[in-house]
């Protein structure tokens, strides 16, 4: 099986130059946190919401008459396959459902990073847009000599997903272990505020500091204060008159005339 990560990670940077894309937050103490901080965490397959994650049809292992030593080479990609992190992440920043799903009923926030830096991660084995079909993936010799390399059989294991999640128009950086990732603080460009999300300190409930900081609520003065200094943009979400849509209007920084910047 052919693999040239570099060529890869090269094509990938050029076909994603100028892309952004958007990551939903429940907008706690630890989201803000971890995005002050410059890092994501990048779960395996097993941890994401998804029970489907990582399953597919295996027709190699379970072939007669195969030779040993090419399926110890495939137990182990599979086992690496396992162990790797998936950031996931959204071509769209306006979907109702992720905003109800993935930033607390509207009251978190949205970040769009610029896709070519975030790519510049060098524990970034590979990235993806999710395919979405009917059926599991099956890897057999088929599909092996098809995709001829370990990226793309690591694509069709990690990259295919039910149809039933069509609407989260995703796209996946894989990374080559799972928990912690940090990335350049230019890959985050904008931050989407939910319609519902509290806009100042005042906003806040006041037993709000007694939460754990996973379900801790921050407001929109309390991003930008952590922000300040950076040049990102702030967006508030609200519903479309007379539709189903959502759209946003950009806001003021509260912080704008603040000069720390960190790059």
């Amino acid at each position: 099986i052919k693999f040239d990560l570099k060529l890869v990670l090269i094509f990938n940077i050029i076909f994603y130059k100028n892309m952004n894309v958007y990551k939903y937050r429940f907008g706690s103490k630890r989201d803000l946190d971890s995005l002050q901080q410059n890092y994501f965490y990048a779960p395996n397959s097993l941890e994401l919401n998804d029970p489907y994650e990582g399953i597919f049809i295996d027709e190699i292992l379970d072939a007669t008459g195969l030779h040993h030593l090419f399926k110890n080479d495939f137990s182990r990609f599979y086992k690496e396959v396992k162990n790797y992190g998936i950031y996931s992440l959204s071509k769209t920043e306006k979907d109702e459902l992720l905003w109800a799903y993935y930033a607390n009923s509207h009251k978190g926030f949205c970040i769009e990073y610029d896709l070519e830096i975030l790519l510049k991660i060098k524990s970034v084995n590979l990235n993806c847009i999710v395919q979405y079909d009917e059926n599991l993936p099956k890897l057999n010799f088929s599909s092996v000599f098809h995709h001829n390399s370990i990226s793309k059989l690591t694509k069709l294991i990690l990259g295919t997903k039910s149809k039933r999640w069509l609407h989260e128009d995703e796209i996946r950086i894989i990374i080559n272990h799972f928990g912690k990732v940090e990335y350049d603080a230019r890959a985050v460009k904008a931050i989407y505020f939910g319609f519902k999300m509290p806009k100042t300190y005042l906003d806040l409930h006041e037993n709000n500091m007694k939460l754990p900081n996973e379900l801790s609520p921050v407001c929109q003065e309390q991003v930008m204060e952590a922000m300040k200094g950076r040049g990102i943009k702030y967006f508030q979400m609200k519903l479309k008159s007379n539709s189903y849509e959502f759209e946003y209007t950009e806001i003021e920084d509260l912080f704008k005339n603040t000069n720390t910047r960190i790059f």
